[in-house]
């Protein structure tokens, strides 16, 4: 299964953007990939499994991450 739009740790990081800081933001994505195992690299795509768990870090992280988190997952996994 692969997603239909090229996801990137730059679409993760413009919508955290939108609801923090952006240097927040930039904090708040690598602790989540670091948790998740994601290789940290803003233009690299990702594939399904890769999205899928990132959103799923970002959404047990809650508060703006959860947001993200599950609207991307949304749009790109399910």
């Amino acid at each position: 299964m692969t997603t239909t739009t090229e996801v990137t740790m730059n679409v993760f990081f413009q919508e955290l953007k939108k609801r923090v800081s952006p240097s927040n933001a930039k904090l708040l994505l690598h602790s989540a990939a670091v948790n998740s195992g994601v290789a940290f690299t803003m233009e690299t795509k990702l594939n399904t499994e890769e999205t899928k768990t990132l959103c799923l870090e970002l959404i047990k992280t809650g508060g703006p991450c959860f947001q993200v988190g599950r609207t991307i997952y949304t749009q790109h996994v399910q």
